[in-house]
């Protein structure tokens, strides 16, 4: 037996790139293995920021949420795997929101949260009305197959500290500011000096002088 590697450090990726290398993983690894070598893969372990979950032939991968708030918007980000030689339907219902029916084809990847997936997968958007934990912390999603009844994980819950996160904040129209952001710049009346008055305007606007004295 192979002893695992350690994971490599991730540079900043969009979601969308992840959830494709994560379609990709998953395919190759249902297509076969070695009959030798053990491949670290097939255990059912996260390979990213999210968590992993089969229910009967469909594999939930690399789920988490995104949001701004705890009790904001949100959305559910991951992907669907169908290893059966059927189409089948499943239903995900996020802890605060609905319950949203992804119709996944046979030996297909469905990717939730991609902004600009290639063609060739499909994708589908699982909104969350209003998330029950902040970001930082856990909330529960389960998952519902015709065949395999349902299950219950909990996922993480992320904000756009992440980049790769930010672009489905703003789907949400969410715009949450980076640590450390300047403040506006200031009109053209507020850079002017106190002890320069704007026309028409008396150099004591509080009133605390008294006018006319000398």
């Amino acid at each position: 037996m192979t002893t695992p590697r350690p994971r490599a450090v991730r540079t900043p990726r969009t979601a969308t790139r992840r959830l494709t290398a994560l379609a990709l993983a998953s395919a190759a690894v249902l297509a076969g293995c070695s009959a030798t070598n053990q491949i670290t893969t097939i255990s059912d372990y996260p390979p990213s920021d999210g968590v992993a979950i089969t229910v009967d032939e469909v594999r939930a991968l690399n789920l988490l949420v995104v949001t701004e708030a705890e009790g904001a918007p949100g959305l559910l980000v991951g992907a669907l795997s169908n290893t059966s030689g059927e189409d089948t339907t499943v239903t995900l219902t996020v802890e605060g929101g609905e319950a949203v029916e992804v119709d996944v084809p046979s030996a297909g990847t469905v990717l939730m949260g991609g902004t600009d997936a290639p063609g060739r997968y499909r994708t589908a958007e699982v909104p969350v009305a209003a998330v029950a934990a902040p970001p930082g912390g856990m909330t529960s999603v389960t998952i519902s197959t015709p065949a395999g009844g349902s299950s219950s994980v909990s996922v993480p819950v992320l904000d756009g500290t992440l980049a790769e996160y930010a672009p489905l904040l703003e789907q949400l129209g969410a715009t949450p500011a980076p640590s450390g952001t300047p403040a506006p710049s200031p009109t053209p009346g507020e850079t002017q000096e106190a002890s320069e008055p704007q026309q028409g305007q008396d150099a004591d606007p509080e009133g605390e002088g008294e006018r006319g004295d000398s």
